[in-house]
Parts: structure tokens; sequence; C-alpha cells
């Protein structure tokens, strides 16, 4: 069907339909002429053009039967003034009328998205359903403007479709047909009529559910294009998710919005706003007044933070909330529940997990429901992901129901918690670890006021994978439950002993004894716990002969109590404090005893990268490197930073005492990332230290700049092992320098160190650089 300003042509039945009610019937030869001209509006074609693809002549033809045909059909038309069949004075014959081909205003480009154009261009060149689907704000419909602005389209909003009565008539008014005239087969009829024009069905959720059927009346008839946040159930459709953008591809988006961005910058940006499209151009459109790394301090709000006050942009496009909202409404009840009870969860879960908080006993249903509507989505086998935005965006839904969800999440949380510590001794899937560990501190932050006793109860039996984990626990949460009157003792203890675990490794002695004070007052069961660590204390503090008693009676009663995995972290504990006083040899045994023990997988490889680090220091380098390497691969394999960038630590000292300093360079840079993603600074300072002494023979300036930077990290203030590695690199960079006089004087300071904690061979060594 064509609408045109004095009549309307119905090609399907070769008829023009004029205001007046006259119908004149079109030849074969009419009727097939027009539907060619329509389909390629605005290009002009000579006589012998028309000839060939119209009346199918190959060769040479007398051209004046074209003429006469155009002639008949613009009496017909009632275009006698040739309105839209115009003449190109030597040249042929142009229809002006339709859908002008080309970009109509600015290009529009889709950064990053050259494999979707590229299959989306592959899908749309045969009379093909494609259907891009995905979340709102990713970048659906800027994908087939793209593709729209490459040829002859029809562009149909279907946003305020709800009816099939709707669908057809937003289609029909796309097409320029008569309001009378909006039925499937007139269409489809029209559609056929042009083949090769894309018909794009534009945020077409709404229809999908209104009328699928009648969409489907329309496939095949040319190329069609639909977005939509619901999959559909269109016949042949070719399926397309459109998922977030790559972190390179968004620094490019936001650089490009917002000129003055340093890439740096806009990569911070880019990670917190999870690769959304919308939500980095609504963001990049503020950088003007409000700078990045204050943009970064306000995201807590990041709905009401993401929007546009242009009065050009519609709701979808002014703001990640209305984006959102839009779904809402075609979401039921129970779809609106489960999904509200779900985002209780801050990251991937299982349908086990669903199904524990979810309140719908058909929970599994919806949540396929969910998945269709782009609200879940599938990230493995049996595992769900809300992504950050649609979860901010029904959290502010689900509190209007209350605090029901936050409760059932927690509860199950803390068995799921539970039964991952019991089983740790076994070394549990890293990635369970890692997820209980995720919703334990999503937990505690929401429940440390309004239900304090049951946040204690998820936060303490995962406190060893808890504090490898990186981000660690809250430290704040933490005391906070350790002095609430309301939470259990044996809890309080726990949790203050976890608090000084935090300090201790933050090397923060004093506010760490404070903590182990208040827990060893409250008498609980957990006091060898707490005596554990204040034996660590003993040795960061300067006195390792106490923490050597102290663990050795902790071994001991551990023991008796059956404990092994107590008692090897005394043992453990021990061996850094005879390290210390010099008494390696006594290490050897107590770790291979640890060893011998079995305990679960990360109590052995604590064991191995003290074994390692033994060795090392009575000059047995390759056995060293043996052991850590084993460490090192064991620590990244259950996902412990920390270890692991202790291992790194060791195995780059050893493996520079065996003259590989590239081997040992790697291995301190990747012990480095394992520190900063662990928060580890003693372990940065050691890691660092070790790193510049190796690059100053060779590369000088690097090592000054490690070491300039580790300026406000006084000596006094570490443990004496961290110590006398800077003061070692301080050394080594005073004698690349060419400095005698003052490298002499750093060398008698790095023996009197290592004779004060005992490694009589690196202090010779030491010596015999000071006299050179």
């Amino acid at each position: 069907m064509i609408r045109l300003p004095t009549s309307v042509v119905d090609l399907e039945s070769r008829s023009v339909r004029h205001l007046d009610g006259t119908v004149l019937a079109l030849t074969a030869r009419e009727g097939s002429l027009l539907a060619f001209l329509a389909a390629h509006p605005f290009k002009t074609w000579d006589r012998q053009d028309l000839l060939r693809e119209v009346w199918g002549y190959r060769g040479g033809a007398e051209t004046r039967v074209v003429d006469v045909t155009v002639w008949r059909l613009r009496n017909k038309l009632g275009d006698p003034e040739a309105q839209v069949l115009k003449t190109v004075a030597g040249a042929g014959y142009r229809w002006e009328h339709g859908d002008k081909p080309g970009p109509k205003g600015p290009a529009v480009r889709a950064v990053g998205r050259d494999a979707e154009l590229a299959g989306l261009r592959a899908a749309l060149s045969t009379p093909a359903v494609v259907v891009l689907f995905g979340t709102a704000g990713i970048g659906k419909s800027r994908l087939a403007r793209v593709l729209a602005s490459e040829r002859v389209h029809v562009w149909v909003d279907l946003a305020v479709a709800r009816t099939e009565a709707d669908v057809l008539a937003s289609i029909a008014e796309g097409l320029a047909m008569a309001p009378e005239a909006a039925r499937a087969p007139h269409i489809r009829a029209v559609l056929a009529s042009a083949p090769a024009r894309l018909l794009v069905l534009d945020d077409a959720e709404g229809a999908f559910l209104a009328s699928s059927a009648a969409l489907n009346r329309l496939a095949g008839a040319c190329p069609i294009l639909v977005t939509s946040r619901f999959k559909g159930r269109l016949e042949g459709q070719v399926l397309i998710e459109v998922g977030p953008l790559s972190v390179a591809a968004g620094v490019q988006l936001v650089c490009a919005e917002a000129p003055r961005t340093t890439p740096a910058d806009a990569e911070l940006l880019v990670r917190a706003l999870d690769c959304v499209p919308l939500a980095l151009r609504l963001a990049a459109a503020r950088l003007d007044v409000l700078p990045v790394p204050a943009l970064l301090r306000r995201l807590g709000d990041r709905l009401e933070l993401l929007r546009s006050t242009r009065s050009d942009l519609g709701p979808r496009q002014a703001s990640v909330r209305g984006a959102l909202e839009c779904s809402w409404e075609f979401l039921t009840e129970p779809q609106r529940n489960v999904a509200t009870d779900l985002s209780t969860f801050a990251g991937i879960f299982s349908l086990e997990d669903a199904e524990a908080v979810a309140d719908d006993p058909g929970v599994l249903d919806v949540i396929e429901e969910l998945c269709d509507r782009s609200i879940l989505r599938v990230e493995g086998p049996g595992l769900l992901e809300i992504h950050p935005f649609v979860r901010a965006w029904l959290v502010e839904h689900r509190r209007e129901r209350g605090l029901d969800a936050e409760l059932r999440h927690a509860r199950y949380i803390a068995t799921r918690s539970t039964y991952a510590a019991d089983h740790a001794i076994d070394g549990p899937s890293v990635a369970e670890l890692h997820r209980v560990c995720r919703e334990i501190q999503v937990v505690v932050e929401r429940l440390t006021t309004t239900s304090p006793e049951l946040a204690a109860a998820v936060l303490v039996p995962l406190e060893d994978a808890l504090l490898q984990c990186s981000p660690r626990p809250d430290l704040t949460a933490m005391t906070t439950l350790a002095a609430d009157p309301r939470v259990p003792s044996e809890l309080r203890a726990r949790l203050g002993a976890m608090a000084a675990r935090v300090l201790l490794t933050a090397g923060s002695v004093g506010p760490a004894r404070q903590a182990l004070t208040a827990a060893l007052a409250l008498g609980s069961t957990s006091q060898r716990l707490v005596r554990y660590h204040d034996a660590r204390a003993d040795v960061l503090s300067g006195h390792p002969q106490l923490a050597v008693a102290a663990h050795r009676a902790l071994v001991a009663e551990a023991d008796a109590a059956g404990d092994v995995e107590q008692a090897c972290a005394n043992l453990v504990g021990m061996v850094v404090a005879l390290r210390m006083m010099g008494r390696v040899d006594e290490s050897l045994p107590v770790l291979e005893d640890v060893l011998r023990r079995g305990p679960h997988l990360r109590r052995r490889c604590t064991a191995l990268v003290g074994l390692g680090a033994c060795l090392s220091d009575l000059g047995k380098f390759e056995a060293a490197a043996a052991r850590l390497t084993q460490a090192v691969e064991m620590a990244a394999a259950l996902g412990s930073p920390t270890e692991e960038g202790s291992a790194c630590l060791n195995l780059g000292i050893a493996q520079e005492a065996m003259g590989a300093p590239d081997e040992a360079e790697r291995a301190l840079r990747r012990g480095l990332d394992c520190a900063r993603r662990a928060g580890n600074d003693i372990l940065a300072v050691g890691v660092l230290s070790v790193l510049a002494r190796i690059l100053a023979p060779r590369r000088l300036a690097e090592a000054e700049q490690i070491l300039s930077d580790l300026s406000g990290h006084p000596t006094s203030g570490m443990p004496p092992v961290i110590a006398v590695l800077l003061e070692h690199a301080r050394a080594v960079a005073a004698e690349s320098r060419g400095e005698p006089e003052l490298a002499r004087i750093a060398w008698a300071r790095v023996a009197e160190m290592y004779t004060q904690v005992g490694d009589e061979r690196r202090a010779g060594m030491a010596r015999g650089r000071m006299e050179v």
C-alpha cells in the first residue's frame, strides 16, 4: 500500500483509489514499474535500465514503451505535474516519495560494536527477522540506527504499542498507509513491494507481548530489525544479544564524548559503570563540571546521578532510571516479587540460591521469564546474575516491600557460610568461596545496625577465606559488631580476632593489641585464636622469643583438644618467630610437621612458603625455588593474593641469588600485583624493595623512582624482615650511583640489621660489600 497526496495505491490488487472514491485499475506492467521505482526511491533510472529490470529485455529495445507506460501511470495516479514520478532530463525517471536513503541528521556511531555490526549486516542480507535484545541502556537502538543509516529503511517506534491494533497502526503509519489499511495482509504486501527496504521496529517489548502473531505474519516480506528487552517469539528469528562494551571501547566512548578526560580517568569511570553505553554517555556529559574522582564518589546513588536535563531526549535516553522503568509495567506481580527478592544477591547466584531466597513456589518458571525479559542473565550452567544497574533499580522497588527478602537472604547466606567453612579442609571451589564471601560482606553492610547478631553469625565462619579475598570485609563493621552487647560473646571474640588480624597485616600493632585485649576479656572459648594473634603481635613488635613460647603453649593446647588446624596455624607462627631469631635450622622440621599433619590447602600453601624461605636463608636456592614455585601455583588456585604475593616475594629473592634477574623481576611484579589486590601494604613494601635492588644495577632510574616512592615508609615502623629488605635496596642503589662512601655506610647498616634478624650469611655478604 502506497499513500500519495491525492490517492492510495494497493499493489496487491493493482488498483488506485482517489479521494473522491474513484478506483482505477493498473495493468500488470504499470504495477510492476510502480513497485520497482517505489522500492528504489530517489534513484534515477534510465530507460534501458528500466527495460532490463521491469520488462526483462536484454538487448537494445525501443524506449518509447517506457515513456508511454510512465505517462499512463501518471494519469492514473493523479500525478500529471510529476510530483512523485519525476522526469530527469537526459537521464531517465526517479520516484520521489517514501524514505530517502542515507542518514538523516548527524552520523550515528556505535563505538566498539564492529563485531555486532558485521553480524547484523550478514543477517539482514536476506529477508530475515533479526531481534536485538538486551538490558536497558545497552545500546540496541543505537546499533539499529547505524544499520538504518546505511540503507533505505522505515523506522517504527513501538514504545507505546500495547495492543495488536497499536502495533499494526504504528507500522502502517511508518509506511505512509491509510489508517483503514492497517491490517497485516496489506502491510505485508507493501513490505513485499520493496523487498530491499529495511523495516526497523524499535523498543518492541510491548509489541512482542501484545501481538507476536501479527508480527509473525510480516516475517519474510523484507528484512526486519527488532530491538527489545524481551527475546520475542517470532518465526525463524535470528536472536542477537547485545552486551556491555569492552573496557577499551568504553574508554574510547568516554574520551570521544568528553575530550578533556584522560584515558586513565576514563578507564576508572568505565569500570565503575560496568561498561554500559547509556551510563557512560550520561556520565561523560557531567564531566565538564564534575571531574571523574568527584563523580566516582557520588556513584552510591548512580540512578539519580546518571540523568540529563536535555529537553530533546525521551525518558529512555535521559536517565538510566527512566530506561529501566519502561520495563516495570511489562512485569507481572510474581515477576516483580521474584526479581526484587533476587536483587538481594550482590553477585552471581545459583538456582538453588534463588529458590531459597525468592518467596514464590513457582520461582523456576518465573526465572525463565525474567531471563527472557533481560532482567536476569545466565552466567553459566545453573548460575544467574542481575546487572548492577538493574539491581540498583530493583533495590528501590524492593525497599517498598520491607526487609523480609533481606532477612531471608541473610539467613540463607549464614548457612552457606557455615557449609563453605566446614568444607574448606578439602579445598573448596575458589569461585564458590569468593561468591559466598561477597554475599557475606553485603549482608554485614545491610544488617550491622538492624540485626547485629545475624550479621556476626554470617561474618565469622569464613574468617580465613574472607581475609584472603579482595576487597576485605570492612574493619569498621567488625569492630562495631565486636563491641555490640547484642552479639553473643563467642562471636564478639572471633570478630575481635578478625579485626586484629586485619590490623596486624597492615602493621598496626597498637590498635590490634587493643582489639585483642577486649576479646580476651570476654572469656570465650575462642581464647586460643585470640592468643594466637597476640603472639603474632609479639613478632611484629620485635619480641620473637615471647612469640615462640606462646605458640609452643598454644600448639600443645590445640593438640590436646584435637584441633589440627589451630595447631598448624601456631606452628607456622612459631616458624616466623624462629626465623627472626636466626634459628632457621629449627624451622625446617616444624614446617615439615605442618605438611605431615595434612591441614587444608591454604595452610599447606603457607607452610610451603615458609619452607622455601627457610631453604633460601640457608643458601639452598634451587630447592627453595622449587618449593616456592609450587606455593605460587597453589595460592593462585586457591585465590589467595596474600599467600601468592608472599610466595612470589621469596621466589624472587631465591632467583636473584641464583643469578636469574629477569625471572626474579617477573616473579616480583606478579607479587606486587597480588599485594595490591590484597591491600597488604607491608608485603608491597617488601616486594618493591627487592625489585628496586634487582633493577638498580641495570635500570637505576627506575630503581630510584621506586625508592623515592618508598621514602614515606620509615624502617622503624616496619617488621625487621621487611625493613632490612628496604635498606638492602638503598645500599645497592647507592653503590650503583657510584657513591662509595654512602654505599659503605648503607652496607654497614644492612649488615647490622641482618645480624639482628639472625641471618649471618647475608650479614657476612653485606660486610664483604662494605669492605669492597
